[in-house]
């Protein structure tokens, strides 16, 4: 079973590849001017290793190393001066240890039926000492980006300042100002088909390349993604070991940035299309006084889009891509046969939406997220109430925090601007835990 799993999980990216069709543009067709800037790898020091030990997470969950980080963290202060040598000489070699790059996966169900291997979710747990190796590296090339301003500026995922709040609030925005000039705006949410794990090495390289990594930094970041292998471990019993031909690594520091980077030029594809990012949510809007001409523009900017991502070999996921067509409640979409595809494939279009955890409605009242996160929040009042009589205040209150205020406080600053009536509801049932 365990072996079976671990061909399943490595196995996934090698055949959606092979499902994707042959672009008719490379994907340097995409691509900004090469950097002029170089970026230069700096030494680490006993310090900022003791540092890293700090800020990491203490837990009991080790890898394949089988070393406890909550054993290991308070010997730091005695492992730094070694590791920091270890670390130095990667790089200034290039090279990463093999036996840092090895994972252990388990697998977790996700929902559905617990017979179906796809219904099951891979979580990989890395060596302690690989995270020293990512945390170094992810700090100097995190601080080259920031400098350079490589990033697409309206991407807001995994990076220092930004938030799922702030794509939720530039597409507020961006459909309150075309509401407000009276055009129909319609917003595409794109959905890929596990982005993370289908990254071609060799374009991530080609990429890291443009963007300045060059030399011993690039050699570094090819040993990183080279000789990559996973075990999973199912019922006591690890599996044999694989390799890892595709994807950023699961479960690593570096992994989420080198994606942003793999994803960066994505808007480059459209001269008309906003994107509004958050890693790999990837979300267009397009703004026309005309219903017609503005699915018509969508259709031809979408054709493009389809060509970034196959010359990129990632897959859509057109069974869970969909669109809205956002206008204000007094103006009514014509009747027309007129209806958007991408690759000859019908995109439904939805009157709301799910992104990033907030129910978004085609007239931004947000009625449909307040009635949704009601219901949550009703199910766990039920939940307290049921054991209220066994617990002490103190205990109730955690629960309250854990179970009901998440879904009020969360990104409540953009979804409460609606319509008073709409929040009667959730004030009745903030205050229905402690009442008697």
């Amino acid at each position: 079973m365990a072996n079976h799993f671990n061909s399943y999980f490595t196995d996934l990216a090698h055949s959606l590849a092979l499902k994707i069709p042959q672009a008719s543009q490379s994907y340097k067709t995409f691509l900004p001017p090469s950097s002029l800037k170089s970026f230069a790898t700096i030494s680490t020091s006993r310090s900022e290793i003791v540092s890293i030990s700090k800020s990491l997470k203490s837990t009991h969950s080790s890898g394949l190393d089988e070393l406890d980080p909550y054993i290991l963290s308070p010997l730091m202060d005695i492992l730094a001066i070694p590791l920091a040598d270890i670390i130095n000489c990667s790089l200034r070699n290039g090279e990463v240890p093999t036996d840092v790059k090895k994972a252990k996966v388990l697998p977790i169900h996700k929902s559905g039926n617990n017979n179906v291997i796809s219904n099951f979710r891979p979580i990989s747990i890395l060596p302690y000492f690989s995270k020293f190796f990512e945390r170094i590296m992810y700090d100097r090339l995190s601080s080259y980006i920031s400098h350079t301003n490589l990033l697409y500026p309206l991407q807001h995922g995994f990076q220092p300042g930004h938030s799922t709040a702030m794509s939720l609030l530039d597409i507020q925005d961006k459909i309150s100002k075309a509401m407000d000039n009276n055009e129909f705006s319609i917003g595409i949410f794109l959905d890929l088909a596990k982005a993370f794990d289908t990254v071609d090495h060799t374009i991530l390289l080609d990429k890291l390349e443009h963007y300045g990594v060059r030399d011993i930094a690039l050699k570094w970041f090819k040993s990183y993604l080279a000789n990559r292998s996973q075990q999973v471990l199912c019922n006591g019993t690890l599996s044999t070991l694989n390799r890892i031909l595709y994807g950023v690594p699961q479960g690593s520091i570096l992994g989420p940035l080198l994606f942003l980077i793999y994803i960066n030029d994505l808007p480059n594809s459209s001269t008309l299309l906003r994107y509004i990012l958050f890693a790999d949510d990837s979300n267009a809007f397009l703004s026309h006084t005309s219903y017609e001409q503005l699915i018509s523009l969508a259709n031809k900017e979408l054709a493009l889009a389809s060509e970034w991502f196959r010359a990129n070999k990632l897959t859509l996921n057109l069974t869970k891509t969909n669109y809205i067509i956002f206008r204000s409640s007094k103006k009514l979409i014509p009747f027309t046969e007129n209806q958007l595809t991408i690759d000859g494939m019908i995109i439904p279009q939805v009157d709301s939406t799910k992104f990033l955890g907030v129910f978004v409605d085609q007239h931004l009242k947000w009625n449909v997220h307040t009635h949704e996160i009601s219901k949550k929040i009703m199910k766990n009042i039920g939940i307290i109430r049921r054991i209220s009589h066994l617990l002490p205040p103190l205990v109730l209150k955690n629960l309250y925090f854990a179970l009901i205020q998440p879904y009020l406080s969360y990104c409540n600053f953009i979804w409460s601007s609606t319509y008073p009536a709409h929040l009667t509801k959730l004030r009745l049932l903030q205050k229905k835990p402690f009442e008697s």
